[in-house]
């Protein structure tokens, strides 16, 4: 067991000699003080810190695999240079392949954004995406412009039928159809899904 320093900080040896100090303004207490200060000091220098792998950790509420301090920080700076990554990965957009999170079964889902160039004039175009294997589609979103600024979202519902631009996917392509002339846009398609092989 350490024993706590018992350190002389009786600065004054009466009453009369604090009232004495106080009244001359005098410090003749200066070197108690320095002493008492040193000798704090000493102790404090020392005290050494154990290192945090020498340290026992209870995971029990935690849920964490390590039972020492610098294994659990280890742990949590991994986890969150995964989440830092994964954050990252969600506002980016590419039209390269790329995982983005997790579906309910575990699967990664990947988004690809989709340049669908111009859009159709009162029919269906089809624009492969490229994606071998795919499995679940979750998303396909997007947004259309023209050379005047407009933006059109992808897909468009509108309360006058003809106005709306319609937008699904099947194994191979991307299908946007319009009831209209949308000629004047162009736009892209982010596509969200699973594949087949993970």
């Amino acid at each position: 067991m350490t024993q706590t320093p018992n350190y002389d900080l009786n600065l004054f040896d009466s009453t009369d000699d604090m009232e004495e100090n106080s009244r001359l303004g005098l410090n003749d207490n200066a070197d108690k003080i320095d002493t008492a200060l040193k000798d704090i000091q000493d102790e404090v220098d020392g005290l050494s810190s154990p290192a945090a792998s020498s340290v026992t950790y209870d995971n029990t509420v935690s849920g964490l695999t390590a039972t020492d301090v610098q294994a659990a920080l280890d742990e949590e700076l991994d986890k969150i240079d995964i989440l830092s990554n994964s954050v990252s990965a969600l506002a980016d957009y590419s039209t390269t392949e790329q995982v983005i999170g997790k579906w309910t079964d575990g699967k990664p889902i990947y988004r690809k954004t989709i340049d669908i160039g111009q859009l159709p004039v009162a029919t269906t175009k089809n624009v492969a995406h490229g994606v071998a294997n795919i499995g679940k589609i979750m998303s396909a979103t997007g947004f259309s412009f023209d050379n005047g600024g407009s933006c059109l979202a992808l897909p468009l519902v509108s309360g006058t039928p003809e106005y709306s631009i319609a937008v699904w996917c099947d194994s191979t392509n991307v299908k946007v159809s319009t009831y209209i002339d949308r000629s004047t846009y162009s736009g892209y398609i982010n596509l969200e899904y699973t594949k087949t092989t993970d």
